[in-house]
């Protein structure tokens, strides 16, 4: 496998932050977990302003809320109606 090289001729390196809403940090977790990734920051879960980052090498993960009520987030809302016709929902 070819490795990506800077202009240098060294390794390039690569990083990633992504951010995502989930109902659920345990789930994520326990899954990323498996992934090498550990955690690095986690707040709670309250209404909306629970937050968790984990991270695996120069990869950065964050996730938003930790709790069903990403599921009454304004704009999230409408995203999960439509999304409720091509996947199961628990």
């Amino acid at each position: 496998m070819n490795k990506a090289k800077s202009k240098n001729g060294s390794p390039a390196e690569n990083y990633s932050m992504v951010e995502l809403h989930v109902p659920d940090f345990e789930a994520v977790k326990k899954y990323y977990g498996k992934l090498s990734f550990s955690d690095v920051w986690e707040r709670k879960p309250d209404g909306f302003k629970g937050y968790l980052v984990i991270k695996k090498g120069n990869n950065i993960l964050c996730f938003w809320g930790g709790n069903e009520n990403i599921f009454g987030h304004e704009y999230l809302a409408n995203l999960i109606e439509k999304c409720k016709e091509d996947m199961e929902w628990k």
